[in-house]
């Protein structure tokens, strides 16, 4: 595409519900959590004794553990999946396999608790499979199961046909997307990576950078000879690729835009956790595109950001007033604590900031306010791990939505800057505030 990546504005252009996985002043995650710290108001009376909070009452009933999955025969890269109830809240969740070390698991929503096992590190046979929760009085629940591995067998064929997701009918994605020729934008996506042998996404990663390997630290480059590092260790980032470019073609799932292209930046690890200096450099380096120089023709068009925090730091501000700088359109979520202002990169100025509905327009409960767009967000099906597909909730469901969009709006205005882009997709709404993909492409 044309860009005109040459004017400079200096306007400034994995959140699964209720997830347990955080993003402090150090890290960041696929979901926000409050932060909650004593203060009082003016200057505090020395003289008054600080008295500790009561007791939380006593509980004895440990959490309810349903494995739901692996069951039955196995192969490749398989979800792990628990349902988990408890009368006062799971704080924690984590699976084994043969009595092997713990493994961590994330929450998606409500009671759905889930990670990634992949089979091919197992022998081909019987295996068991221990999950355990707990909760805030630290009671412990736990449950078996079995399940077996074979991978000489070839993997399940794809669905027979093509679903299109409700939020990709309710926005009115298909008739845009065949109104441009979006094969010349790239989105950026920053999350736990990308299951780039799923046949929905086939073709459609070109570069990228992993700075984790599972839960482990590093800094690996990825490309279309060696793209291992940025492989999806967790779902998140599969899930949201999908909603913004899935093929289409004639089995799995639609996306908004579904000949955009990717560039894959592993900013969070496979439990879903990553470090704000990760994020901001996934940001750098995809506004300054694989040759490093900002303002040419391999940068990025959008940075689409399912994550958030608490706050933010000036590593992360820095990096976002580079990418607007440079006409790159950041989309991110405004997170899902109910709260009234958005989680951080969000909530800087110059970002779109993401809220989620539900299929009968309302604003889900979870959602951050302060959005300045909506999209679908709640019971999203999207790729998964494996070549599989899940529908999940959060406002990391709704933002790929608004991604999507802003590819078709490059695809259809080359010449616009990033912040008329950005004006564009704010403004390209319904009368529930609610994303229009139709209305960008005129």
């Amino acid at each position: 595409m044309t860009k005109n990546k040459k004017l400079i504005s200096l306007s400034l252009v994995l959140l699964f519900i209720s997830s347990s996985l955080l993003l402090s002043a150090a890290t960041a995650s696929v979901e926000q959590h409050r932060q909650v710290e004593l203060f009082c108001d003016g200057e505090c009376d020395n003289d008054t004794p600080i008295l500790p909070p009561p007791p939380p009452p006593t509980d004895t009933t440990p959490p309810t553990v349903t494995i739901v999955s692996p069951t039955g025969l196995v192969a490749g890269t398989v979800v792990v999946e628990g349902s988990i109830t408890d009368n006062i809240g799971v704080t924690s969740a984590d699976y084994r396999v043969d009595s092997g070390p713990w493994t961590a698991m994330s929450l998606i929503a409500g009671s759905q608790w889930t990670a990634s096992l992949d089979t091919t590190t197992l022998i081909d046979g019987a295996h068991t499979i221990d999950m355990r929760a707990s909760d805030a009085a630290l009671n412990t629940g736990t449950a078996t199961g079995t399940f077996s591995v074979d991978n000489t067998a070839p993997p399940p064929p794809p669905p027979s046909s093509q679903v299109t997701p409700w939020g990709i009918s309710r926005i009115n994605a298909p008739a845009a997307a065949a109104a441009v020729d979006e094969s010349g934008i790239i989105v950026a996506i920053i999350d736990t990576g990308l299951d780039y042998n799923h046949p929905d996404l086939a073709g459609k990663f070109l570069w990228g950078h992993s700075f984790y390997q599972g839960n482990t630290p590093t800094s690996l480059a990825c490309t279309t000879t060696s793209p291992a590092p940025c492989l999806d260790g967790n779902g998140h980032g599969t899930h949201v690729a999908g909603t913004i470019g899935a093929l289409d073609n004639t089995f799995g799932v639609v996306g908004v835009a579904p000949q955009v292209k990717f560039y894959i930046f592993k900013g969070l690890d496979d439990s879903g956790s990553g470090s704000y200096s990760a994020i901001a450099q996934s940001i750098t380096m995809a506004t300054n595109g694989p040759d490093g120089i900002p303002g040419t023709a391999d940068d990025a068009d959008v940075i689409s950001m399912s994550l958030g925090g608490p706050s933010g730091t000036v590593e992360l501000e820095n990096a976002i007033n580079h990418a607007l700088a440079y006409n790159v359109v950041i989309v991110a979520a405004t997170g899902n604590d109910a709260a009234s202002t958005p989680s951080y990169p969000a909530a800087y100025p110059g970002v779109i900031k993401v809220g989620a509905v539900d299929i009968n327009n309302a604003i889900a409960w979870f959602s951050n306010r302060g959005e300045t767009i909506l999209a679908p967000g709640v019971d999203v099906e999207s790729t998964w791990l494996g070549g599989t597909y899940n529908t999940i909730s959060g406002t990391s469901m709704a933002t790929p939505h608004v991604a999507g969009v802003a590819a078709l709006a490059w695809a259809k205005h080359p010449t616009f800057t990033g912040a008329q882009i950005r004006a564009l997709v704010e403004g390209a709404k319904d009368t529930f505030g609610i994303v229009d993909a139709s209305k960008v492409v005129v």
